[in-house]
């Protein structure tokens, strides 16, 4: 019998193992499964004898018993060998402990993606397995099996798990990393090239825009990075922190990597955003070939970084730091920017023969950082106890605190202790620095706590040994056996307290569920054998089952129910209950153990009214949503937004959620308390998520095709086509076009799609929506257009392509605003250029009288108010420019009081070269001798500022020239002051006073001196006829 797997073909031994192990249709029960159920040991033994390796007996063991078993129906072998007493049951107990020991707490599908073989893989998933779950134990990194695979393994078992099985090449892990990135890390040339064929995008980054040349080239992958390379990869691409593939190469010491990136375009002289170089990459790395291969080709090794490190703060393998000072001369004094020299970061890297080094060659060995940190509180505190014991023992300064300032005294006596520094507590005892080896900090912690909780158990036998005080402090004896029994057993502890471990009470809450989210396997049985309380709540209201799921530690879950755990509806004080951490995790297999054992797949949180399925929905959990599904779970079941699990998962952007739901036959038609259809929130949600292209289209595609309405409007009359996200494409619009989108479409503000398209500043559907026969022109109810809109949000490319196809920058809206007022109100310099280049009106004024100056002020954007004072000082010197007229032609309040300055209009008509302007006020009723706050009446204004036809003017019309402002000036004195001849000479000639003088005792005189002649002759001319 041949049983055919791709190419290979399974051993016989192996298909008699299988045979052996998988369970009877009929009765539920394999052979191994009936022998361990039956005590049978001489039937376990035999048929563990047939197993190719431990993997494929652990995979055994944990094959469920069948649903239609008489006894034991869903539970695994390990629950059953638990509940039975015998001595043959403890025995073949022990069979299983041996066998599955490697495997506690682990996911056994995810060990065989990573190193067993695709008949392992297959096993699993025909067992229930799912293809993209998220192994437990790495749940914080989001590993599915196929990125394991694609890392570590070989290219047959990435074909079966993606062509066979349908794993997901767009999944990404905790850092956004895909199966091609995982690939790459590893090296493996055949997956990385099945993976691209099979569509995987070789410049897709993660969200630090690392992309898989740069994995390849760090771990030195060299022909990972050729083949890269040949499809598309690009040599200069820079991540987050501008480092290309050849720095991080240059890191590592990957010198064959270095060459084939420098054949390609790579750069030794290119830096990154600290101005590190590939040399200071190196150097960094201690990679002193790499080093030498630079310095040779473009080196000078005393270029710095930005933050001031030299070579030597980034070199400090003895090695290299000897060649940088002997063969170059670097500078062993030299500090960063935050103070610290070589010594400082030798001895925080724990590298005591370049600390020893660095001190021969006159390193000062006190010398202390910014902050007062010393080379010897370094390596204490970063726990190199080799490097402090040179410090030490080259006599440095011992004093106790570690930083200047009294809010830093920190210990450097407790600092050891609790990094395990026995050695160093030796040392720093026999030169006498501390009195006391219970010494109390701040927090009532002494030495011996810090090294407990620090699981350091020859640190606290030395201190016990020292005479430390167990009950110091504000400690318990059980306090200090805690912290040292995660790496030590309870017998080495109890002798060394001297208490008795199994007679004291753990915790005020269940030990058990302070402890099982963080300690493996293990350790949690541990603890259960101590007798805790699987029941118990903390004063969160978290029982131990609820922690498990919401740690996604599903094999303790598993074991918690299997004992009897009550409670898989009861929730927790965010009103989540196991089931809804379960599908949140995407945790298929816990979720149908939860449903088995009575969880309510209907049960909602308490806020939001959220059930397993909302929250799987949101989480993208595919698998768990599944689950749910074959369970009953609602599928129109409506959230406290009145959304059901379909609204969720499109306003979360889950793709492939939408699908399995839309598929399951969920409502697109139904609307959320705001009106909004999922196609709705889908689009909202892609304006501000990032997603990409492909996810746009692919979420918007499914919806329509499933008849979502692509003119539904929400409460607010806005259409989807009025939500289209700025990463949308022709593409998208086109497809909205084929369903039938009505471009014209108003919403309750009589704004259409293209408004909103504008102030999306979204140039492929402006151009796409301005094809189709969108107006330019549309007002909504404010009378704002598109091109409104746009400059709002300041997008400069939207204004120019809507100019271009006929907007009017010259259109007010109801208030009288331009364009042009919306970008200097919002401090926009960009876009008002944009509209001043296109013929705006720098001089309209709103119904206010307000001018855009007089918003760019308000907006306090200091470089467009610079730029609106430049325009306006450009007009103020035109002549044939008159600010008041403008003004009182837009419809500005003639009778309008300045609130800063208290002047009136005609103070303003007073400075204008307008006499007619003047003439028109002064007719209409406005008040010649109108005062400002510094008393300044118009002819005051026109002395300082008008010309003199203005001054004339005023006289004429009776303006009084004795009067004074605030300074004691009368509007001659003004006129005086301010050079102006022509208009000293009218107010002279018309008799004002010449002696009056200011409150600084300056006359007319005083100010004449530094004007022509013919005025001081003036002056005294009328001096002489006042005194005659």
């Amino acid at each position: 019998m041949n049983n055919s797997i791709g190419k290979r073909v399974l051993p016989l031994k192996s298909l008699v193992f299988n045979v052996l192990t998988t369970p009877d249709k009929e009765s539920g029960l394999s052979c191994l499964q009936s022998a361990c159920i039956e005590g049978d040991i001489e039937t376990v033994s035999a048929i563990l004898n047939y197993s190719p390796d431990k993997l494929d007996s652990a995979i055994a063991f944990s094959v469920k018993i069948g649903r239609n078993a008489p006894n034991f129906a869903g539970k695994s072998i390990y629950t059953v060998l638990q509940q039975q007493d015998s001595k043959k049951h403890k025995q073949i107990n022990g069979f299983v402990e041996k066998v599955t020991k490697h495997f506690q707490s682990q996911s056994l599908l995810h060990l065989a993606a990573k190193k067993g073989q695709v008949e392992h893989l297959r096993r699993l998933l025909d067992c229930g397995e799912y293809v993209d779950s998220i192994s437990p134990d790495l749940s914080e990194d989001r590993i599915t099996p196929l990125m394991l695979a694609a890392r570590f393994n070989e290219v047959d078992v990435v074909e079966f798990l993606i062509t066979e099985r349908g794993a997901l090449l767009e999944m990404q892990d905790a850092d956004y990393f895909t199966a091609l990135h995982h690939a790459a890390m590893g090296g493996k040339t055949e997956n990385i090239l099945r993976l691209i064929e099979l569509g995987a995008n070789v410049s897709k980054e993660n969200y630090n825009q690392i992309s898989a040349i740069h994995l390849a080239a760090e771990r030195g992958h060299t022909e990972a990075v050729r083949l890269l390379l040949e499809h598309g990869a690009d040599v200069k691409k820079v991540n987050y922190c501008g480092a290309t593939p050849l720095m991080l190469a240059a890191t590592k010491g990957h010198l064959q990597t270095i060459h084939l990136l420098l054949k390609n375009g790579g750069d030794l002289s290119r830096s990154d955003a600290e101005a590190r170089l590939p040399l200071h990459y190196a150097a960094q790395g201690d990679q002193m070939d790499v080093v030498k291969f630079i310095v040779q080709k473009n080196g000078n090794v005393l270029t710095k970084t930005s933050k001031g490190d030299g070579v030597l703060h980034l070199a400090t393998r003895l090695e290299l730091v000897r060649y940088f000072v002997e063969q170059h001369e670097a500078d062993i004094q030299g500090r960063n920017y935050l103070g610290r020299t070589p010594l400082h970061v030798a001895a925080l890297k724990g590298q005591s023969d370049t600390v020893s080094y660095l001190l021969n060659q006159g390193a000062d060995i006190n010398s202390r950082e910014d902050i007062g940190v010393s080379a010897f509180v370094f390596a204490v505190d970063e726990g190199h106890a080799a490097a402090a014991k040179v410090l030490i023992e080259r006599d440095c300064d011992l004093k106790l605190i570690n930083r200047q300032g009294p809010s830093c005294d920190v210990d450097v006596f407790e600092m050891a202790a609790s990094r395990g520094l026995t050695d160093v507590l030796q040392l720093l005892l026999d030169r006498g620095l501390c009195d006391t080896v219970d010494r109390v900090n701040r927090y009532g912690e002494t030495p011996l706590m810090r090294a407990a909780s620090g699981g350091h158990y020859d640190t606290v036998a030395f201190l016990l040994d020292h005479g430390a005080n167990v009950n110091a402090g504000n400690a318990s004896n059980i306090e200090v056996a805690k912290g040292t029994c995660v790496d030590h057993s309870d017998s080495e502890i109890a002798r060394k307290t001297k208490i008795n471990i199994r007679g004291s009470r753990m915790s005020e809450t269940s030990t058990l569920d302070s402890h099982h989210a963080l300690v493996r396997w293990k350790s949690f049985k541990l603890l259960l054998a101590f007798g805790a309380d699987i029941n118990n709540k903390n004063d969160r209201s978290e029982t131990p089952l609820q922690i498990a799921c919401s740690t996604n530690f599903d094999k303790v879950a598993e074991l918690l129910l299997e004992l009897g755990c009550a409670g898989t509806n009861v929730k927790n004080d965010n009103t989540y209950s196991p089931l809804h951490h379960a599908a949140e995790y995407n945790n298929g297999k816990l979720v149908e153990m939860l449903l088995q054992y009575g969880a309510d797949a209907k049960v909602k949180s308490d806020v939001d009214e959220l059930t397993p399925l909302h929250v799987a929905a949101t989480s993208n959990s595919v698998h768990a949503a599944q689950v749910l599904l074959e369970h009953g779970a609602g599928l129109e079941v409506k959230n406290a937004l009145d959304r059901s699990p379909l609204a969720e998962a499109a306003a979360h952007g889950s793709s492939l959620m939408v699908k399995l739901l839309t598929k399951q036959g969920s409502n697109v038609h139904a609307k959320d308390k705001f009106g909004k259809t999922p196609l709705i929130l889908a689009l909202e949600g892609l304006c501000y998520d990032g997603d990409t292209e492909i996810q746009v289209i692919t979420l918007v595609k499914t919806l329509l095709d499933h008849g979502s309405s692509v003119n539904g409007t929400d409460h607010y009359g806005r259409s989807p086509l009025h939500r289209v996200p700025p990463v949308a494409t022709r593409e998208l619009c086109d497809l909205f076009l084929q369903h039938g989108a009505d471009v014209k479409l108003e919403d309750e503000n009589r704004e259409t799609p293209l408004h909103f398209a504008a102030s999306f500043d979204n140039i492929a559907c402006i151009e796409w929506l301005l094809q189709q026969g969108a107006n330019v022109g549309a007002l909504d109810r404010e009378n704002r257009t598109p091109l409104h809109a746009a400059a709002y949000e300041g997008h400069s490319s939207s204004l120019e392509l809507l100019i271009q196809h006929g907007a009017d920058v010259h259109l007010a809206d109801k208030k009288g605003w331009l364009p042009l007022h919306f970008a200097a109100t919002r401090g926009h310099f960009n876009a008002a250029e944009v509209l001043l280049q296109n013929g705006s009106d720098v001089t309209t004024v709103d119904q206010k009288g307000r001018t855009a100056l007089y918003l760019a002020v308000r907006s306090e954007c200091r470089r467009t108010y610079s730029f609106w004072r430049l325009r306006l000082r450009l007009l103020a010197a035109d002549p044939e420019w008159n600010f008041v007229e403008v003004y009182l032609e837009n419809g500005g309040d003639k009778y309008a009081v300045d609130a800063v300055t208290g002047r009136t209009t005609l103070h303003f008509a007073a400075v204008s070269n307008d006499v007619t302007t003047l003439d028109n006020l002064v007719n209409q009723g406005l008040e010649l001798e109108a005062r400002a706050k510094n008393g300044d009446t118009p002819l005051h204004r026109a002395a300082a500022r008008g010309t003199a036809e203005m001054i004339q003017r005023l006289v004429d019309r009776g303006a009084d020239m004795s009067a004074v402002n605030n300074r004691g000036q009368t509007s001659l004195l003004v006129c005086l002051a301010s050079s102006n001849k022509e208009g000293s000479k009218i107010l002279l000639k018309h008799g004002s006073n010449v002696q009056v003088a200011d409150k600084d005792g300056n006359t007319a005189l005083h100010h004449a001196i530094r004007l022509p002649p013919s005025v001081l002759h003036l002056i005294i001319k009328m001096v002489e006829m006042l005194m005659q």
